[in-house]
């Protein structure tokens, strides 16, 4: 939409441009602009489907809605060459609590600004927390981390296929990412994405306290680019801008986890992204050819709400001590239930006599084997819940049941009878941006094959 508006020869807008008539953008929507004609675009697709670059860029209070590097990759990508970029908003210079800040942290607002190739060329303070800054195009970077984009699937498609030698459906994307579950930030080379970091939102309780956990997944750098092993290299800039925008002291999730592999694991601490907190076991039994069981009987079919609730409410206060991701009935729903590709079975047991629930079993086959995906329970029917699930994969054929369980509470499966291996799972936190102390997580950590988005 272009729109001529009334003339005002005082507008301090055009001070860049020493007062010329110019077309300005305004992002975000509309902005009291004069003198000019303006071009308003409300959001960052409608940025990439502008073809031209323009003298003066506007963004007003827009960090907080498009993230920084949103409003950044924006001025980069709309910017002539010799045009200024002026973004007026709050910012904050101190993070160190486990609220949501109100305003953009400016440090990582400069740093992203230099990442992708813009330059601070005045900066004014116009209150206590509200910054007038203005910026234009420096010298171009090689690669670039953006906020991805729905209408850039395909290339993520490709690059999955190239790292990983396997295919990720848009029904699975949309799983995962779709819907405000989950972020992602796309590393370009030219026209190519060459890299991929994503996080997906969990609601987690850390010692008992409700906190939002970003659990990463898809990282991955084209082979091509792999050989850059350094913090401006495609990894570290995917990990750090996505760090930068959602994880940490002061952002949408206070913490972060995930499942890297022992090499992976070391590259990021090597960077400074990552440090290690935990790391998985791999717990195997055979089964138990006895099919009938006095003491509980199991049912293939979807839990009543109420059921799920009390389970949880008495697993959860196992943790109080622990950092445990929430499973409740919305949990299970979307995670098992609505899942575009894989099967799980839902197992309620309970007392045969009584009717009393133990627990639910989340059971997936591999054809030979049965993976005790998740449970939900209270630790002691750790036992109870396992004899079972022992019993259901031997009438299913299967001659060996396993699980995932992270350290220390591995030694709950082993006491059933189990044999613990390592499947080279690390536990990772963020250290890129301030949260809380590594020490303060290491060995707190209950996570389950459940908890992965690959299994």
């Amino acid at each position: 939409m272009v729109e001529i508006v009334q003339q005002s020869p005082n507008d301090p807008t055009l001070s860049p441009l020493t007062g010329e008539e110019v077309t300005v953008v305004i992002l975000g929507g509309a902005a009291p602009v004069s003198k000019v004609h303006h071009i308003c675009l409300p959001d960052l697709p409608s940025v990439y489907a502008c073809q031209q670059q323009f003298e003066l860029i506007i963004a007003d209070h827009l960090t907080q809605a498009w993230t920084v590097t949103g409003v950044l990759q924006a001025a980069r990508k709309l910017l002539a060459e010799h045009g200024k970029f002026i973004v007026t908003d709050c910012f904050c210079t101190n993070r160190n609590g486990w609220e949501k800040d109100q305003y953009a942290y400016l440090p990582h607002f400069e740093a992203q600004a230099e990442r992708l190739g813009l330059q601070i060329v005045d900066s004014r303070t116009l209150s206590d927390d509200t910054y007038s800054i203005t910026l234009q195009l420096g010298p171009k970077t090689r690669w670039q981390s953006r906020i991805f984009l729905e209408s850039e699937l395909a290339q993520f498609q490709e690059l999955f296929h190239n790292c990983f030698n396997s295919e990720i459906s848009r029904q699975l994307w949309f799983w995962k990412y779709a819907e405000n579950r989950g972020q992602q930030i796309g590393v370009w080379l030219g026209d190519e994405m060459v890299g991929h970091y994503g996080g997906m939102t969990r609601r987690i309780l850390l010692q008992g306290k409700p906190v939002l956990a970003c659990q990463i997944g898809d990282v991955m750098v084209k082979p091509s680019e792999r050989g850059v092993l350094s913090r401006r290299g495609p990894l570290a800039q995917g990990m750090a801008t996505y760090a930068e925008n959602w994880c940490g002291w002061g952002s949408q999730h206070p913490i972060g986890f995930g499942f890297p592999n022992a090499r992976h694991m070391g590259a990021a601490e090597r960077l400074g992204l990552y440090a290690e907190v935990g790391a998985i076991s791999q717990i195997d039994w055979d089964t138990d050819p006895r099919r009938f069981d006095w003491k509980y009987r199991a049912v293939l079919a979807k839990p009543d709400t109420a059921t799920i609730n009390r389970l949880w409410s008495a697993m959860a206060a196992d943790f109080n001590d622990g950092i445990i991701g929430v499973r409740d009935q919305a949990h299970l729903q979307h995670r098992y239930y609505d899942h575009p590709h894989h099967d799980y079975q839902i197992w309620s047991v309970a007392h045969r006599l009584t009717g009393r629930p133990l627990g639910i079993l989340v059971l997936r086959s591999h054809g030979e084997s049965i993976e005790l995906i998740d449970l939900l329970a209270p630790r002691r029917a750790i036992t109870g819940l396992v004899d079972k699930a022992r019993r259901i994969a031997a009438s299913q054929g299967a001659s060996r049941l396993f699980c995932w369980i992270s350290e220390p509470y591995a030694e709950d499966f082993v006491a059933t009878g189990g044999k613990r291996s390592d499947p080279d799972v690390r536990i990772p936190t963020n250290i890129w941006t301030d949260g809380p102390a590594p020490h303060t997580l290491r060995n707190r950590w209950w996570l389950m094959g459940g908890d992965t988005d690959f299994r």
